[in-house]
């Protein structure tokens, strides 16, 4: 892996290891535990200031047979050096070398040291090792000073250079776990201690030059390994950004400049910068070789980072042995819009309209065209308003509940100066009718004001069309415009304190009028998690599951016992499930709409 041309930038990879399978434990705010050491160096001395990163959290838990099965973190910490799990604390130690960090955690924890001059240590605390409110002493941990290299750096005229990038990388490996960058003082001399034995890729660098890289190998020696380096005067690049309508110049538009690999463009700029005021951007300290010129406008900056821009939106030439190059841009456009109803010629309101670049008018080479969108919500008028357009054929799709909408969008063509009038979209109400009573599956009478929701789907990214009603006094719901069979429909009915409803009919198989909704009322579990000695267990996962273990088991919500040892589930319909916690499960049936169960788990 090479080491970057221009910048090389401190890596943190952040690893949240939070799989929790079958009956893992979670945070307890109540459960609190405390872990103190001291810290030494090679010579037994205490060493002072250094920081110290305690992390706690869940870890890797399963709940097959036998004693729950903990696979800790420390594995993931030996691959990546700064793990960020659910929490992490950092305290400095003190004048004695010692610390003592607070935590919030029922299940394991990971204490790293990492000082610039010493090897990483990383200690794992065992979770049998936790209780509430203990203290963990983990001792003495020894710093080793590792491996070190350093040297002087030359400038071009033969002088040491002051205040240069020197970086070093560990080759030979999948992730970026030890960059170090460092300056060098007034005497040009660099010093990087404390690296584990290895091969590495060491390069030095200013503003004004071409990064100088030599091969180490580095090992523990009572003298550093020496590396000197001659900085090289690299080149310029001047691009001048131009606004294709009328050549002027335009500042404020970010430029990245990109070396051309082997395996084509990878957008991990080597530099990027700002067109100033007079639409101009300079990069100094290039090599001579082919680059990738990016040039992003301010409306979609938001992209970068994030998402591969691509043409039209971010222009892209490909250069070597050239001193300036001019890239003009399509200037910004603002597409203005109504749309009304077809058959009332009233305005549609409140509806999402999202706007995506053709992918067949558009050039894909560089990026999935359904990257880049912007959307808005229509006005009480009607109207919308887009900005951010350039010249194309563009897609507008809607989300429009209860209207025909081709599935495709839209489709217009944006000419270079915008549309000269406004853009009129008549959208048709839907014909399609169902309607249905909802009543108390106990009494038979019918249930007012509940929440009847239906929904079509035909593979859309927001959906075709979702439609919510109240039933009546007399428990009677309908929809008038739906829009028809050839859609799947799933209808679902929700009202607090009973279960929820759901039914699911496939393309061409609605009917007119639903058979009557009978709604439950829930039913709820309640109980204490004791240990073998009786006491409480916090922190625990409960799990109601219709079945026994593999197979067609389902899981129902879940809880953690409190710091009592109590727990609570409620929305469960009548009949038998298994309270699974740990490695043991108990049955539990629920006869009777609304009926409370409780039970003790040891």
């Amino acid at each position: 892996m090479p080491m970057p041309t221009k910048n090389i930038v401190a890596v943190c990879l952040t690893i949240i290891a939070a799989i929790l399978i079958g009956c893992s434990n979670n945070t307890s705010d109540s459960f609190k535990w405390t872990v103190c050491g001291r810290v030494v160096g090679p010579k037994n001395q205490p060493v002072p200031d250094v920081p110290v990163y305690a992390y706690n959290g869940g870890g890797y838990q399963t709940c097959s047979d036998g004693p729950p099965k903990v696979i800790p973190w420390k594995r993931l910490a030996e691959q990546y050096p700064t793990p960020s799990y659910f929490s992490t604390i950092q305290e400095y130690t003190d004048k004695n070398g010692e610390f003592n960090i607070t935590l919030e955690s029922p299940v394991n924890g990971l204490v790293i040291v990492r000082h610039p001059d010493y090897l990483q240590v990383e200690k794992y605390i065992e979770p049998n090792r936790l209780r509430p409110d203990n203290t963990i002493d983990i001792g003495i941990i020894a710093l080793d000073s590792g491996a070190s290299v350093t040297g002087v750096v030359t400038g071009t005229d033969g002088t040491p250079a002051r205040n240069v990038d020197v970086g070093l990388y560990q080759r030979d490996i999948s992730y970026d776990e030890y960059i170090r960058l460092v300056k060098t003082d007034k005497q040009g001399r660099y010093i990087i201690k404390g690296l584990p034995d290895g091969k590495y890729a060491l390069a030095a660098w200013d503003e004004y030059s071409t990064p100088c890289e030599k091969e180490i190998d580095i090992k523990k020696s009572d003298k550093p390994a020496a590396i000197d380096f001659t900085l090289q005067l690299g080149g310029t690049l001047t691009v001048l950004v131009q606004n294709r309508v009328d050549d002027s110049l335009v500042p404020g538009y970010a430029v990245y400049l990109e070396p051309r690999v082997p395996s084509g463009f990878t957008f991990r700029p080597t530099d990027a910068k700002y067109t100033n005021l007079i639409g101009k951007a300079t990069f100094d300290g290039l090599e001579d070789r082919e680059y990738w010129i990016l040039v992003v406008p301010p409306d979609q900056l938001h992209a970068v980072g994030h998402i591969l821009p691509w043409p039209p939106f971010s222009p892209h030439y490909l250069l070597k042995d050239e001193a300036s190059v001019t890239i003009k841009v399509d200037p910004a456009i603002a597409l203005k819009g109504r749309i009304i109803d077809a058959n009332t010629s009233q305005p549609v309101r409140e509806f999402r309209i999202t706007a995506l670049p053709d992918g067949k008018a558009f050039d894909k080479t560089y990026g999935n065209p359904w990257e880049i969108n912007s959307d808005t919500i229509t006005s009480p008028s009607g109207e919308f308003i887009i900005d951010g357009f350039r010249p194309g054929r563009w897609l507008l799709r809607l989300n429009a509940d209860g209207y025909i909408v081709p599935k495709d969008g839209f489709s217009v063509d944006i000419p270079v100066g915008g549309l000269k009038d406004k853009l009129e979209i008549s959208l048709n109400p839907g014909t399609g009718k169902i309607n249905g009573t909802v009543l108390d599956a106990q009494t038979g009478n019918p249930l007012a004001g509940v929440k009847v929701n239906v929904y079509e789907w035909d593979g859309r990214p927001f959906g075709a069309s979702s439609l919510d009603t109240l039933t009546d006094t007399n428990g009677v719901f309908s929809f008038n415009t739906l829009l028809g069979n050839e859609f799947p429909l799933t209808i679902r009915v929700d009202k607090r304190g009973y279960v929820k409803w759901e039914i699911k009919f496939e393309q061409n198989k609605r009917p007119a009028i639903i058979e009557p909704i009978q709604l439950e009322y829930v039913c709820t579990l309640k109980g204490r998690y004791l240990d073998a000695n009786g006491q409480p267990v916090p922190g625990a996962k409960i799990i109601l599951a219709k079945g026994e273990g593999r197979g067609k088991t389902y899981h129902l919500p879940q809880t953690t016992t409190k710091a009592d040892g109590s727990f609570e589930i409620t929305d469960i319909p009548k009949g038998e499930y298994f309270v699974h916690y740990h490695d043991k499960k108990e049955p539990v049936k629920f006869t009777k709409p609304g009926e409370v169960v409780s039970v003790v788990l040891k």
